[in-house]
């Protein structure tokens, strides 16, 4: 499947639109690259199990680059397609419940989770038996990120507000495994929330304060035109002057009596020296 045929198959969700705008600039090997490098630098983990992994792209990527990545898909026909250095990696299978193993991150997607409205709680569950730290894309037009918070919070996952997971896409949440009371939940929400606040005053403050120099700015180019349409109605009127005309009149008769370089005008010069001299 070419670029052309993966932009076109992917415009169902968020996810999917972000996936098909990147793929329009690079391809799906780079921008799967560029998720790994993202997972690798911002979470470190050393074992990965990527749910709905499909023909194991991710996967692929992030054993490139040193991490003992596993994948499984409910479709076997999608696992089927995988180039064969990765294929055996990945497993077809309805659940997490068949894998044994706990992975220091397991990736995975809200469509899996949730079909029509109805929320797969035994898989979310079997999810969160295998890890301690979730990696969860949203497709945008299911659930917001609320309600997978609270999901989530009810195994004892909460939402990881300080790790910056946007290098990795801007459509996935991060869900860890911890032992919170409600003050300290309130406290961590409340926190962020403040700093974010803060980052919107800010940012609003930084607009004002820029819109006020454009506008002082604005204002000083339109006085200096207006400063500068007067000097040239200014220099209008001196032109159309009897004074200047006068003037004009003048020089043209000096220039007729005496041409400029001529052996008159530097006779005319010297004599006019001497009185300045002598005077």
């Amino acid at each position: 499947m070419n670029n052309d045929d993966l932009i076109r198959s992917n415009e169902s969700s968020q996810i999917n639109r972000y996936i098909a705008i990147q793929l329009k600039s690079k391809s799906l090997i780079d921008l799967y690259g560029e998720m790994a490098q993202g997972i690798v630098d911002v979470l470190k983990p050393g074992t990965v199990l990527d749910f709905g992994c499909d023909s194991g792209a991710l996967v692929s990527e992030l054993r490139n680059r040193g991490i003992l990545a596993f994948g499984m898909d409910r479709s076997a026909e999608a696992v089927s397609k995988a180039e064969l250095d990765v294929r055996k990696f990945l497993t077809a299978s309805p659940a997490i419940t068949s894998a044994k193993e706990l992975y220091d991150l397991i990736i995975c997607t809200e469509s899996y989770v949730e079909t029509g409205s109805i929320i797969d709680n035994p898989f979310v569950e079997s999810i969160c038996q295998h890890t301690d730290t979730v990696l969860f894309f949203l497709t945008g037009n299911l659930r917001t990120p609320s309600s997978w918070a609270r999901i989530f919070a009810d195994y004892g996952f909460y939402h990881d507000l300080d790790r910056q997971i946007e290098v990795i896409s801007p459509c996935c949440v991060l869900f860890r495994k911890g032992e919170m009371s409600k003050s300290q939940i309130i406290y961590e929400y409340e926190r962020v929330l403040w700093q974010s606040l803060m980052e919107i005053r800010s940012r609003r403050s930084f607009e004002v304060d820029t819109h006020f120099l454009l506008t002082q700015k604005e204002a000083e180019s339109i006085l200096l035109e207006m400063q500068h349409h007067a000097m040239g109605e200014h220099i209008a009127e001196i032109y159309s002057s009897r004074a200047w005309k006068l003037a004009q009149s003048l020089r043209r008769l000096r220039e007729f009596l005496i041409p400029p370089d001529s052996r008159r005008e530097k006779m005319m010069k010297s004599i006019l020296g001497r009185m300045f001299v002598f005077g």
